[in-house]
């Protein structure tokens, strides 16, 4: 089964926007209780424009970037 990758962007906070944003949440507070095999990935910030932070679990990545204020998610699948 393919996982196809999926997009938002806070510039239109549509249902995958909300989805995306709890997906990512979810993922740093489980990662934090250490349960459900979430783990940081790769996280960057250079003040005051840029912030970055993947989550994983192995299967997906989730993705959340902010650039001069605008917060963009993705998820996709684990290249293997």
């Amino acid at each position: 089964m393919k996982i196809e990758p999926i997009y938002a962007s806070s510039e239109k906070k549509d249902d995958v926007y909300r989805l995306l944003n709890l997906v990512h949440s979810m993922a740093g507070s489980l990662s934090v209780a250490k349960s459900c095999g979430w783990e940081l990935k790769e996280t960057c910030t250079m003040p005051p424009e840029y912030v970055l932070t993947v989550w994983t679990n192995g299967i997906v990545d989730v993705k959340a970037e902010t650039r001069h204020g605008v917060h963009e998610y993705s998820m996709y699948a684990v290249e293997v």
